[in-house]
């Protein structure tokens, strides 16, 4: 997964917006093949600090909805492939780290 962020005329934490976004990119599923990068792009626009939820509430909103297209793609319901994958204890979620 791709993604691209307007950092406006100063990059400020938006650097640290994109880490978050990838680390909750998961959503709070066991996706194992999932992998995900983040351009931070320097625009003439104002600066676009981030603020309240930075980058997490785009980072499940994407995976919320990778797991409606998958479940749709393979002819199942979404709820139970949501369950079927939710992280569980012991699971390996962002960077590494044990659930």
């Amino acid at each position: 997964m791709e993604a691209h962020e307007n950092s406006g005329i100063s990059t400020d934490v938006s650097y640290s917006v994109a880490s978050f976004f990838l680390n909750c990119l998961d959503g709070g599923y066991n996706l194992r093949n999932l992998r995900g990068s983040v351009t931070n792009w320097k625009t003439n626009s104002v600066s676009t600090i981030a603020f309240r939820g930075f980058g997490g509430n785009e980072a499940h909103f994407v995976a919320e909805t990778m797991v409606e297209h998958l479940a749709f793609k393979f002819g199942v319901n979404s709820m139970e492939l949501k369950a079927r994958n939710l992280s569980r204890s012991g699971d390996r979620i962002g960077f590494g780290d044990a659930m």
